[in-house]
């Protein structure tokens, strides 16, 4: 039997934030009151003990993993070629400075970001519940299973097994150990942003809800937007650099064994290609779906002012002014304030990969 379900979006993606809470990335917990319907975001060691222990354990084994590894590649400098400098001396060492980085913020800097967008959420929760006239003390229950969930397994279904097996042949070192926990705190953290990103705009198009109510969620959702981008922003910009350049030496890879006929290690390279794409498509589709939200909320209001039916004088104005605080509101999500993430970004730097694909290739 279906019961009336109050929306949730902070709830909606507590799978992910548990798996982000287990790998160090929140030291902190999200506590609501459902008498007073406040939520609050609890960050004393004394309430998150374990939690706050573990997050600075993995930063500090994080930070010695990463200087072991400078060291270790700086012995071998003059030995390597240009695309194995690349993976070995760039791409991996971003995997462990992204993951460092992630967890020293999470515990410093970014406290008082996070009860912010918890509080920004928590607040259109609330309106959005209102509008529908839904009473806030229906329990809320989760039917269907957190996609996020699904995706963050399947990509590591694979690389879990290359584990077992590297460890069965007895060929394991610390520095695989620490790549692939920064790997898994790398995709945690991207999981945790684009399920933030859905949640921004997930009910905003609603028919039930009147004109001046959504002007007010509008300026809620966009503040919301503003709070995330500088919550995430830096670490994005250095998740996409890192997926540019794994691509570009991959490629590079790839076309060196098709020239040479030495296919030894194509197919990691080929899986390692098709990872970082996916995590660049994931990304950016992710932000442009939610912005895109908007846009089918644009042609609502333009259906509104193009019916045949008379509009009051208020509520003329009142459409007409929500129609340009659409269009100057400003929701966009960018890599720290450099670029937007959007359909034009992801085309851009996927003709670039195929453009050096085939410059490469021609070159011999």
């Amino acid at each position: 039997m279906k019961v009336l379900k109050p929306l949730n979006l902070l709830r909606d993606i507590r799978h992910i934030h548990l798996i982000c809470r287990i790998l160090g990335l929140a030291p902190y917990t999200i506590n609501t009151n459902y008498v007073s319907e406040e939520i609050t975001v609890d960050y004393s060691i004394k309430n998150n003990f374990i939690a706050s222990v573990w997050s600075i354990i993995s930063t500090v084994l994080l930070l010695i993993s990463n200087v072991l590894l400078i060291i270790h590649n700086i012995t071998y400098l003059l030995n390597v070629s240009a695309t194995e400098y690349v993976n070995e001396f760039i791409c991996i060492p971003l995997f462990t400075t992204i993951a460092f980085l992630a967890l020293v913020t999470n515990l410093t800097i970014n406290k008082n970001k996070v009860a912010e967008f918890v509080n920004a959420i928590s607040q259109i929760d609330n309106k959005l519940n209102k509008l529908n006239n839904i009473p806030p003390q229906v329990i809320c229950y989760k039917s269907t299973p957190d996609p996020d969930i699904f995706i963050f397994t399947l990509v590591f279904v694979p690389f879990y097994v290359y584990d077992v097996w590297v460890w069965i042949i007895g060929d394991i070192f610390y520095k695989n150990i620490a790549f692939r926990y920064s790997h898994v705190i790398d995709l945690a953290f991207i999981l945790h942003f684009c399920s933030c990103l859905c949640k921004c705009t997930e009910e905003i198009v609603s028919p039930c809800l009147m004109i001046p109510q959504l002007r007010n969620l509008l300026g809620e959702i966009c503040g919301a937007a503003r709070i995330l981008n500088s919550l995430h922003g830096p670490l994005i910009l250095l998740e996409l650099l890192k997926i540019f350049l794994m691509i570009i030496g991959n490629i590079t890879s790839l076309v060196f064994m098709l020239h040479s006929r030495c296919f030894d290690k194509a197919l990691s390279f080929i899986l390692w290609k098709l990872l970082a794409i996916v995590e660049l498509v994931y990304i950016v589709v992710t932000c442009h779906v939610t912005v895109n939200k908007l846009n089918k909320l644009n042609h609502i209001i333009h259906n509104t002012l193009l019916s045949r039916h008379p509009l009051s004088a208020d509520m003329f104005y009142q459409t007409t002014a929500f129609l340009h605080q659409i269009s100057t509101c400003g929701l966009e999500f960018m890599a720290c304030y450099l670029f937007k993430l959007d359909f034009t970004f992801l085309c851009n730097i996927l003709a670039s990969f195929v453009t050096y694909a085939v410059i490469l290739v021609q070159y011999k």
